[in-house]
């Protein structure tokens, strides 16, 4: 693999992972659950899908919206907790690897170290993120289930930015790669001895 054909191709990954990340953000998929409650005899299903940044909340077809910031005015508990730590963890993620992507185009090489460091701690973060809102999905399910009897749908964005996770996780193999090649490229220059020198200068 050439040096030009390795930069793309780690361009390449690191800008369909954000795509993907960006894709998760604007999708209402990272909590999906319906309950369905009976009043009074009759029935009334409530939804709850989960933005990064909003939740959209619907009682049978009225819905609304309810930010982060409206969410902490109303309540403390750990919904509210979540939803700040989700902002947080994807917007690092996505900052990270987005400055990463910039270096990458305005540089001509993926091999230094800040390049490095900064592609490594966006994915984990949102390594991190994905690993947990898994996690708290598999805890719900299984409240719903023993409790009312409802589960929890597929949480489609968490599979969007898995899907990116593990694109940028490539990418990432790739650039490592592309800096031990070219470290191996490197010149190496034999040093020359003291005696050696004196006899040239002789």
């Amino acid at each position: 693999m050439t040096k030009k054909a390795g930069h793309i191709l780690v361009l390449v990954f690191l800008a369909l992972a954000l795509a993907f990340w960006i894709i998760a953000m604007a999708t209402p998929g990272w909590f999906v659950f319906d309950i369905m409650v009976d009043i009074s005899q009759i029935e009334i299903l409530l939804t709850e899908e989960w933005y990064i940044y909003k939740i959209k909340c619907c009682v049978s077809d009225v819905c609304l919206y309810v930010s982060d910031n409206q969410l902490n005015d109303v309540n403390k508990d750990l919904d509210t907790q979540i939803q700040a730590e989700m902002v947080i963890e994807k917007g690092l993620a996505v900052l990270l690897c987005g400055l990463t992507l910039l270096m990458l185009i305005f540089s001509d090489s993926p091999d230094h170290q800040a390049f490095v460091v900064m592609y490594l701690v966006g994915v984990i973060i949102d390594g991190v993120l994905i690993v947990r809102t898994t996690v708290s999905n598999a805890s719900i399910s299984d409240f719903l289930k023993k409790n009312m009897n409802n589960g929890i749908k597929v949480p489609y964005s968490i599979i969007l930015s898995g899907v990116g996770f593990i694109i940028a996780i490539s990418g990432f193999a790739v650039s490592l790669a592309m800096r031990r090649m070219l470290r191996y490229q490197e010149p190496h220059v034999t040093p020359v001895s003291r005696d050696q020198d004196l006899s040239v200068i002789g």
